[in-house]
């Protein structure tokens, strides 16, 4: 219950989104990171990326794969820290959606960031 009612703040203020998603990440279980995918869609990056954290640390496959739609954020922060997580824990069915983003990506640090992931998901 105690989880619903946090993920519930998830409409609220940026910095009250922001401390939600880092509360469900101090439960560390996957009921937690089940409800953090609801900040993925959050407008302010920041708050994605709490989302984002909480999947990676407690998430199952299904729920990392949720990040795959977001390698092509607006934003850098999210774009670097999704294709990092995507990278580490090795969804091997993201490698399509990181090539196209390489194909397109400007920015000098997601793209050392892209390539790196792609070499943890070649090995």
């Amino acid at each position: 219950r105690a989880r619903e009612r946090i993920a519930r703040a998830f409409g609220d203020d940026v910095p009250v989104a922001i401390a939600a998603g880092e509360a469900l990440a101090a439960f560390g279980d996957a009921a937690a990171a089940r409800l953090a995918t609801a900040l993925l869609d959050h407008p302010v990056p920041e708050a994605v990326l709490a989302g984002v954290a909480c999947i990676r640390e407690h998430g199952d496959a299904n729920d990392a794969a949720e990040l795959i739609a977001l390698v092509g954020h607006p934003d850098w922060t999210v774009r670097a820290d999704v294709v990092q997580t995507l990278g580490r824990r090795r969804v091997a069915r993201a490698v399509p959606a990181i090539l196209r983003r390489l194909e397109v990506e400007r920015d000098a640090f997601v793209r050392e960031t892209i390539l790196d992931a792609l070499r943890r998901l070649e090995g």
